[in-house]
Order: C-alpha cells, then structure tokens, then sequence
C-alpha cells in the first residue's frame, strides 16, 4: 500500500476502526517509516489533550428552556411583520387619487411625443448625406 494511503488511514488505526488486513499493513508500515510513526505520535499527544480540557456546560435551566425558545423562534419567523415595518411601508404605496381622465389623456400624448422624438434622432442623420467627392476630369477618362 502507498505511503498516503497508509497517512490517510492512521486516523482510523489510532481510533481502532481498521481490522484484518489494513491494520496488519498500517502495523508493517509503522514499524519502517518514522513520519508515519511521528503523525501517530501526535495524535496520542492530541488525544491526551482533549481529554485534559474540561469545558463548562449550561445550566439545567438553560435546556429546560430551550424548547420554548426554538417555539418562540419559530412563531416569529412565522408571523406577519412587525408594526414597525408596516407603517413604514405604508407610506411607501402610491395610491391613485383622482384626474384619471387627465392621466389617461397625457399618457397617449406622451407615447407619440417620445416616439416622435425617436424617429427623429433615427431619421435626421440618415437625411445628412454629406458633400459628395469631386471628381477629377482625369481620372474619369482612365
């Protein structure tokens, strides 16, 4: 077996999950390479380390309530938007107020004044021809 291979497996030689014959060829290989033997090394120093540091854990209370805080979480994401929100948004809406008549009247106005605008910034270059080369007495004859 490759040198990686066996690296690769030194993790699971260490936690005892190798069997027959991978543990037999990461065994084999341990004894001939140094690098290998020094990788497991420091898993056992690592090992002895996470053992020695002790973390805190929570409170009794702190579980006790924590399904009503997942609950309260939920609701929230749940409902409908807070009161802040939909005052500010209310604002934000354009209501239609009165004069439809005028609105509807400036509207068709205003499409043909934009589309006349257009048609005119199209056409007026293309009515520009240009002065057009002379042509020399000479060269019309050859």
């Amino acid at each position: 077996m490759k040198h990686e291979k066996i690296k690769e497996m030194l993790g699971a030689y260490f936690d005892g999950e190798l069997s027959g014959e991978d543990k037999d060829q990461v065994e084999q290989h341990l004894k001939a390479c140094q690098e290998c033997q020094k990788e497991l090394f420091d898993l056992e120093k690592l090992e002895k380390l996470s053992k020695e540091f002790h973390y805190s854990t929570q409170d009794e209370t702190y579980w006790q309530s924590y399904s009503e805080r997942v609950a309260t979480g939920i609701k929230q994401k749940i409902s409908p938007t807070p009161d802040k929100e939909e005052k500010m948004f209310k604002d934000s809406f354009i209501e239609g107020g009165k004069n439809y008549g005028l609105k509807a009247a400036i509207f068709p106005l205003s499409l043909i004044a934009h589309a006349a605008i257009a048609l005119l910034l199209v056409i007026m270059p293309l009515l520009n021809t240009g002065n057009l080369p002379e042509v020399e007495v000479y060269s019309a004859f050859l």
